[in-house]
């Protein structure tokens, strides 16, 4: 049985100084399994974000950023409290490697190393965050 699964993000700022990101997962199933596991998943709290996507709960996959002086803190916790409790909250960092402006910025070297470094993993990939007009 083949599945597809289309994952997308939504980034919305929380504070009006704009340092703190709450990320809103999504995630679309498709295939024959997709038609069973899509009422399971509404069972487990997702709903619906429209275009066929699900918003997964806060309480399944928490992500946010924080700015830093260098970039953004990323942070990810799974299963809500429960886990928070086992210390099992990831972190990495995020830097910006293109403005507002699109200029890239000092930290696009490192990016492009990095990802050289990945053996073929392919650029296109990548996570890509666009601000709305």
């Amino acid at each position: 049985v083949f599945v597809m699964a289309h994952f997308t993000l939504d980034l919305c700022f929380t504070d009006v100084a704009q340092t703190q990101v709450q990320i809103y997962p999504r995630v679309k199933l498709t295939g024959a399994l997709g038609l069973v596991a899509h009422p399971l998943l509404r069972l487990l709290g997702c709903t619906d974000a429209g275009q066929g996507y699900l918003y997964v709960p806060l309480g399944l996959v928490n992500m946010g950023m924080t700015r830093t002086s260098w970039g953004w803190s990323r942070e990810t916790s799974f299963f809500g409290s429960w886990m928070r409790s086992q210390d099992s909250t990831m972190f990495y960092p995020v830097l910006q490697i293109v403005d507002g402006d699109g200029e890239r910025t000092e930290h696009y070297a490192t990016y492009l190393a990095r990802a050289a470094s990945l053996n073929g993993f392919p650029l296109e990939t990548q996570v890509l965050a666009l601000r709305r007009p």
